[in-house]
Parts: structure tokens; sequence; C-alpha cells
């Protein structure tokens, strides 16, 4: 078969396949993570912003920071080191303290996603919203996890937030001889 010009410019059906898949994931995942913002847009209005940050803040402010039970509004999960970790950011009043927090988290997942560039990473950054929409601190814990691989000095905060995490440390060193 000789190769002219115009059969080198024709797409092949193998080809063909190939980009329709292409154009097929992305406009799923975009599609997806657009309807989970919109979806998490909702939350927001619907007074879930901030659940978790709100209780960092409280537990800051009170003398006895587990004062509400487990599974409440403002319940406080974790160990007495990190209040005093956010203390300082604490003294903020609550909602530039939502919003510092939130600014942090959304700025940890924009590094983490930016190898991914724009087709994926716009749409997995869209799809981290209830994450910052609640405030929790897994944004912190995946870059302690980016980190840690190499030293074992960034796992000290996650031993601060989720004292289980402790356990990953030891579990990616081969046993000693």
């Amino acid at each position: 078969m000789t190769v002219t010009a115009a059969t080198a410019t024709a797409p092949a059906p193998a080809r063909l396949g190939v980009r329709i898949g292409w154009l097929a994931s992305t406009a799923a995942a975009w599609l997806l993570a657009i309807g989970f913002a919109w979806f998490c847009w909702f939350a927001v209005h619907g007074g879930v912003h901030g659940i978790d940050s709100r209780a960092y803040w409280l537990a800051a402010h009170r003398a006895d920071p587990y004062r509400a039970a487990p599974g409440t509004l403002d319940a406080y999960l974790y160990p007495p080191p990190f209040t005093l970790l956010i203390w300082p950011l604490a003294r903020l009043p609550l909602y530039a303290f939502n919003e510092v927090w939130l600014l942090a988290e959304a700025a940890v997942f924009a590094w983490l996603l930016r190898p991914l560039g724009l087709r994926w990473g716009v749409p997995a950054f869209l799809m981290c919203f209830a994450e910052l929409i609640v405030g929790n601190v897994h944004a912190f814990l995946a870059l302690v996890m980016v980190f840690g691989v190499r030293r074992g000095a960034p796992w000290a905060f996650a031993l601060l937030t989720k004292v289980a995490t402790g356990a990953a440390p030891r579990a990616r060193r081969p046993p000693r001889r």
C-alpha cells in the first residue's frame, strides 16, 4: 500500500475510536464534576458550610473542647495538641477562620492536582468541593502523605489530627533483619 498525503492525514478507525473515547471520558468527567459542584452549592445554602472547621474553632475557644458528644453538631474528635496547633488561627473571628481554612485547603488541592492539567485537574478539583465545604483536615492529610513518603517528619501533623495514621510510617518501612 502506498501512503499518499490524503491517506496519511485521514483518521484511521482505531484512532477515531480513541478520539471518541477521549471526548466521551472528558465530557463525562466534566458533567459529573459540574453536577457535584452544583449539589455542593445547595449544601452550602443549607447550612453545611464549615461544620468541621467550626468544631475546630470552638474547641480552641472552650475550656473543655470535648463538651459536645461525638456525633453531635460541633463535636471535636481530635487530640488536644491539634487544638494548640490551630490556636493562633482560631484567634480570628469564626467567619474569617472558616474562609482561611477553606482557602488553605483549596490551595493544597490545587497543588496536588496540578500534574493532571486542566482537562482532568479542574473536574477533580470540583470533586473536592464537598471537602472544602465541610472544612475537614483531609486535604492536609493528603499533603502529609505526599511529603511523608520520603521523610518521616510530616507524619507528626497526621498524628496530631488522626491518631490511627501513626501506623502509616511504620507500614511503609521494610522490617529490620
